[in-house]
């Protein structure tokens, strides 16, 4: 395990060093379980006094964009990432907010390459942060609300890949920094009732490019249950097979009284962490990785974009 910051050098002049961040080689890592994926998950806590998080959901977030940056990709609403407090929600900012780093763990469906977490109580920020400021559930319990998650990752596009999610007032998927789903509760809406949306990636290079094919449906059971036919907004991405890609999903909770998310993967190549490639001078190295479907420990050449954590599902 190391612990790493990063400096600027402009030609011997030194910036400040970053925040540090904690990393686990796979040297380190003395177990897999084959039988459940391990997403890390960003969370960033934000007080009930800021602005974007006192329960009225103002603004219109129907535009955002997806800005790169070495520390992990974030959204912004303005060309000005700088004049825009959007541009905050998914970025450590002292002062502002608490980050918190976590894991989700996928479960494994009857022994298929299909990976699930539903969560219909999501609170995961109850007890860190600003902790309780007298938000409550519909059932009048107090939790801390106000918060955004990111789960950045790197997909290794292979074709017919399958991503399901749901939940959160706000929630958008990018892939190769494309926004492909933009799920948004309506405002106001009380209810137990969390949409999805099923994405699957299918190769239609006759009509230019990878389809992004979205399918709508409710969260029932612990299950995306499809009830309608193929959306209008499907997305053209320019994937080639066995490149990686990033894939990044956004979540806002903001309004009371409900918080519930939804991720299913079916098919899936990722990797973590995700170091962009304008960070870094697009070195090749050599990575250890566990290939799931055989048991087999392969030791593939990868680029920095798919990191030193790959997991196959």
């Amino acid at each position: 395990m190391y612990t790493c910051t990063v400096l600027y050098n402009n030609m011997g002049d030194f910036s400040a060093s970053s925040w540090p961040v904690t990393v686990t080689t796979l040297q380190e890592t003395e177990e897999i379980d084959v039988n459940s994926m391990q997403v890390p998950i960003s969370y960033y806590d934000f007080s009930i006094t800021h602005p974007d998080f006192d329960g009225r959901r103002q603004g219109d977030l129907s535009d955002p964009t997806y800005v790169v940056n070495p520390f992990g990709g974030y959204l912004s609403m303005s060309d000005d990432p700088t004049l825009d407090s959007f541009a905050r929600w998914f970025l450590s900012v002292p002062g502002d907010n608490y980050i918190r780093e976590k894991t989700l763990v996928l479960k494994q469906q009857n022994g298929t390459n299909t990976y699930r977490y539903t969560n219909d109580d999501f609170f995961p920020v109850d007890g860190f942060g600003y902790g309780f400021e007298g938000q409550r559930d519909c059932n009048g319990t107090l939790h801390n609300f106000g918060f955004t998650a990111a789960i950045r990752a790197a997909l290794t596009y292979r074709g017919n890949e399958i991503i399901t999610v749901g939940g959160g007032d706000e929630l958008w998927l990018f892939i190769d920094r494309e926004r492909v789903i933009d799920l948004r509760r309506e405002k106001g809406d009380k209810s137990e009732t969390t949409s999805c949306r099923r994405l699957k990636l299918q190769d239609s290079r006759s009509e230019g490019g990878v389809s992004a094919v979205l399918v709508p449906g409710t969260v029932t059971d612990g299950e995306c249950v499809i009830h309608g036919n193929v959306t209008n907004d499907t997305a053209k991405l320019d994937l080639t097979t066995g490149n990686a890609y990033h894939l990044d999903i956004f979540v806002a909770e903001r309004e009371p009284c409900t918080s519930s998310l939804f991720l299913e993967v079916q098919g899936v190549v990722l990797s973590f962490p995700v170091v962009d490639l304008s960070a870094d001078v697009g070195s090749v190295f050599t990575a250890r990785a566990l290939n799931v479907s055989n048991g087999t420990t392969d030791s593939p050449t990868v680029t920095p974009e798919e990191s030193n954590n790959i997991n196959t599902f």
